[in-house]
């Protein structure tokens, strides 16, 4: 390793984060929970590995967690939009359970509250950035656009003529299309749509019912208007495809993958910078901008508390210069 000075305490670390794993795993906590927390063991070691002072369970303070927050924001993936202050108050979270554990299963009496009771990551006032209703129309025209080219498209001499490149052309189009009207029309998250297959689209009342495994590993339902995605849908059964998030070659179409051509789909449709959050973002909005009712929106989103909610009951600028002008005339 790099730094001598703390390879007990990175052996030890090691040796904790793969039997704190497996305990997630036995709790049967949901995939994305797991990975969440094996990404931040994994990047805390990585810390461990290259820091100058030695550090061990006796001596961990308030300012090695610091210090490993400062490290992570300049490690930080390029697939990432920004470092946030929840994401840091999410490593703390991780850290700190993880070291209730050490202390839990440790032959020696550890006491780490002192490190983490007051470490806090402030957060600013959450404000809800979904899209426009012209920036949503721009990116279906970018989609149905994609759809029609792919299926327009004309076998010539050049490596295109590849008999199976039309399809595949066509595939990429629609799934695309499909995955990105499923954030925009259910406020699915976006790890719940990973693996989906076309099969749990259960018509009910005029509405398909999705089953999806949400936060906490507990079912849930999600709805979603048939006629958002029907020639998607179509195009699907059609061609004998069912699994939604996968590549051309049969592969899992993971989240960053799926971030990746969502930006690419936003520069086309010259929509400002987004995630896949912003989806969600934007169905809520809509939602409440049509019903006014948040108690509806916090159970399509499946909030466990309303206060998580209520950043959509803010009007737009816009929408309050309107109701000033329509109440003082």
């Amino acid at each position: 390793m790099k730094n001598s000075k703390n390879k007990i305490f990175y052996t030890e670390i090691a040796k904790y984060s793969k039997n704190y794993v497996k305990s997630l795993k036995v709790k049967k906590k949901s995939h994305n929970t797991i990975s969440s927390y094996s990404g931040t063991l994994k990047a805390f070691s990585n810390f461990i590995e290259q820091y100058e002072d030695v550090i061990s369970f006796g001596n961990l303070k308030e300012n090695h967690i610091i210090d490993f927050l400062i490290y992570k924001e300049e490690n930080v993936p390029v697939h990432y939009f920004e470092f946030k202050e929840s994401s840091k108050n999410l490593f703390i979270t991780h850290l700190k359970r993880f070291f209730t554990y050490i202390a839990k299963n440790s032959n020696k009496s550890y006491d780490f509250s002192r490190v983490f009771d007051d470490l806090k990551i402030r957060i600013p006032e959450r404000i809800a950035k979904g899209l426009e209703s012209f920036e949503v129309e721009n990116v279906l025209i970018c989609l149905n656009s994609s759809i029609e080219k792919a299926n327009n498209h004309v076998q010539s001499n050049s490596r295109t003529a590849n008999k199976d490149f039309k399809k595949s052309r066509q595939f990429v189009a629609y799934r695309n299309s499909l995955i990105i009207k499923i954030y925009l029309y259910s406020g699915i998250r976006a790890s719940e749509l990973i693996g989906l297959n076309i099969n749990d689209f259960v018509l009910e009342d005029d509405l398909y019912t999705i089953y999806v495994i949400g936060k906490g590993n507990k079912e849930a339902k999600v709805f979603l208007r048939p006629s958002r995605i029907e020639k998607e849908i179509e195009f699907f059964k059609n061609n004998g495809y069912e699994i939604i998030t996968k590549t051309i070659n049969n592969k899992v179409f993971d989240r960053v993958q799926i971030w990746k051509m969502i930006k690419k789909v936003f520069s086309v449709a010259k929509v400002k910078t987004g995630s896949i959050h912003t989806l969600r973002h934007t169905f809520a909005k809509t939602v409440y901008a049509v019903t006014k009712d948040i108690g509806t929106v916090k159970e399509m989103l499946r909030h466990k508390s309303i206060n998580t909610t209520t950043i959509y009951a803010k009007e737009s600028e816009q929408t309050t210069k309107n109701n000033y002008k329509k109440a003082i005339s």
